[in-house]
């Protein structure tokens, strides 16, 4: 039997001024029932694009989930919590299952008693976290990747904390975005030929610098994404956006390619 979670953590992250309301939720749930896995990744995606009322805040600034040792912020929301979030409710079947899910996830399967505190807040600062791009892909949890379907791969040469090799990409102009299905994950790697990208690189290590959820439309494929800043012509920033994902690649220079991901029914 599954532990029950503390009512604080429930209290704090499901309703109140930060958090979608239960009912909202349930709602969406019942939209989203009966759908395949990667239908229900791509509509919650869409679900926050269409709800208009997230603000891009970096986990770790003072208004972040981080900082605040939130669970769940559907107000102020990030890259990683966005992917995160919108794949917790993909897999879930309800607002509390959402949650466990999320510690599951961001947590690396640590015993919800060690990260949850008695106010309901969470310690990010728990060894047991993921904080890279890379290992969240890496784990699984985000489904399993699929770079081969979409085009010829290429390798990464590494940082100081990924190894030359253990980060396979495909290149931006070989992407078949004809492959990308409904509700892919979509992680850009940072191109270390450009100086703002190897910068990043090289403060953090990280080869992942950015993440979002592919949606297909009429007019091709869309990446939905909480966009930090503006792309001129395309779309204000700051926001949760969708833009053509062909767009996106082509002109954000400081990425050169992507790996995907896709989620699949167990």
């Amino acid at each position: 039997m599954t532990a029950p979670l503390p009512d604080a953590l429930i209290r704090l992250n499901i309703g109140g001024p930060d958090a979608i309301s239960r009912d909202e939720l349930l709602g969406a749930f019942a939209r989203a029932s009966g759908e395949p896995l990667s239908r229900r990744v791509a509509f919650w995606a869409s679900f926050f694009l269409e709800r208009g009322d997230a603000s891009y805040v970096f986990g770790d600034e003072p208004d972040g989930y981080v900082s605040r040792g939130r669970l769940v912020d559907d107000i102020h929301i990030d890259c990683v919590l966005f992917v995160c979030r919108v794949v917790e409710l993909a897999t879930a079947d309800s607002p509390e299952d959402a949650l466990r899910r999320a510690l599951a996830l961001r947590f690396g399967g640590a015993s919800p008693s060690d990260v949850i505190r008695p106010d309901g807040t969470v310690d990010y600062a728990h060894p047991s976290r993921i904080t890279h791009g890379w290992d969240l892909i890496r784990g699984g949890a985000l489904g399993r990747i699929v770079n081969e379907d979409i085009g010829d791969v290429a390798s990464d040469p590494g940082t100081t904390r990924i190894a030359g090799g253990d980060v396979n990409y495909v290149p931006a102009h070989a992407a078949r975005l004809d492959a990308v299905r409904d509700g892919d994950g979509m992680f850009l790697v940072l191109d270390e030929t450009n100086s703002a990208a190897a910068d990043i690189r090289e403060r953090t290590g990280a080869v992942v610098g950015h993440m979002g959820i592919a949606r297909r439309s009429t007019g091709g494929v869309e990446l939905v994404h909480a966009a930090s800043h503006d792309l001129p012509g395309s779309y204000v920033g700051g926001r949760v956006v969708a833009v053509s994902l062909r767009k996106y690649l082509d002109r954000v220079e400081r990425f050169k390619g992507i790996v995907v991901t896709r989620l699949v029914e167990s």
